[in-house]
């Protein structure tokens, strides 16, 4: 009779939740969020505005979930890491104010976090009523869409937190469209040589926007020599080879470049890239003509064939792996 009772319960329990559901969202613009107390903000409240800009990934959790209290650690480890760089942990809870801060201090997390015991937010996130299954993760880029229902790798952050550094918000004047387009093409130190010569012109605003965009090239550059590490621990030469020699190339001319430059020639030596010695020079041709064809469709053309060489040549390299990623860059081309 007792495990009857039990069962009755349990059985009860599970369909309350499955009553209740998360939203998907991916694809969508954030819901605003909104709690009654935040804990480690410094006093500024979070709303789906502010962070604007910012890539970050929102938690819906509970301290009596034991799959939510191992991923404090790690939560803040990411917040953490990454902060500097523009990335957030912001993690909300239904539980009061007193409890939430009594049992959360056991764990000393270094994200933020929220008491929302009216389910504010939460409401915006669910169909169907309140008793749901944690923890529950999204994950939003710098433009406020939601992006996934998991924690993200540190790639994957790494991923988003360049997209949103090179991410141009308005047009610029005629005088600087070749080196908005070299930067929006990844051509990064093009785009820098050919803003610099723009911004000789007496033109105030050409001036500004030639500036603006030699900042967002030198900030950018900053920030892939400051996440390098990340991406690069751990790692054999020959998996992230295409990934430094593009960067070789696409800040050419600026110091990045020379690091990267730096790098592959230490590389060289390695067995496992000098085996594939040619497909990496022929990559290099492929990517050079790429990054210079600046829009121009004989050239990106002429791109796309060098990438194929590549393909068809030296199948199963790591070289034909990068030079099918680099192809998507040109659907539109027959």
């Amino acid at each position: 009779m007792r495990w009857y009772r039990l069962s009755w319960v349990a059985a009860a329990l599970l369909t309350t939740a499955l009553d209740a559901q998360w939203r998907d969202l991916q694809g969508t613009i954030v819901p605003k969020i909104s709690a009654e107390h935040w804990f480690n903000t410094d006093g500024t409240t979070p709303t789906s505005e502010s962070l604007r800009g910012k890539v970050w990934l929102l938690q819906f959790f509970a301290t009596w979930s034991k799959p939510c209290m191992r991923k404090v650690e790690i939560l803040s480890i990411l917040h953490e890491k990454y902060y500097e760089h523009g990335f957030r942990v912001i993690a909300v809870s239904d539980e009061v104010r007193k409890k939430l801060e009594l049992d959360m201090a056991k764990r000393s997390p270094k994200y933020w976090y929220a008491s929302d015991p009216k389910n504010t937010t939460q409401a915006r996130f669910v169909v169907g009523g309140q008793d749901l299954f944690v923890p529950r993760y999204y994950l939003v880029d710098a433009k406020g869409v939601i992006v996934s229902n998991e924690v993200p790798t540190e790639d994957r952050i790494i991923e988003l937190l360049g997209q949103a550094c090179v991410e141009l918000e308005h047009e610029m004047p005629e005088a600087l469209k070749k080196a908005e387009r070299a930067f929006r093409d990844g051509a990064y130190g093009d785009a820098w040589q050919r803003a610099g010569k723009a911004g000789k012109s007496v033109v105030p605003i050409v001036q500004a926007e030639a500036g603006f965009l030699q900042d967002k090239v030198v900030q950018y550059a900053a920030f892939v020599k400051a996440t390098s590490p990340a991406w690069l621990e751990g790692k054999r030469p020959e998996q992230v080879y295409a990934k430094v020699l593009l960067l070789s190339l696409q800040f050419e001319g600026l110091d990045l470049a020379k690091w990267a430059e730096k790098k592959l020639k230490e590389w060289d030596k390695e067995p496992a890239i000098k085996k594939d010695k040619k497909a990496w020079r022929l990559l290099g041709q492929a990517i050079e003509r790429d990054l210079g064809s600046v829009g121009d469709d004989y050239e990106r053309k002429r791109a796309k064939e060098m990438y194929q060489k590549v393909i068809d040549r030296h199948p199963y390299t790591r070289a034909t792996d990068f030079a099918k990623l680099r192809l998507e860059r040109f659907a539109d081309i027959e």
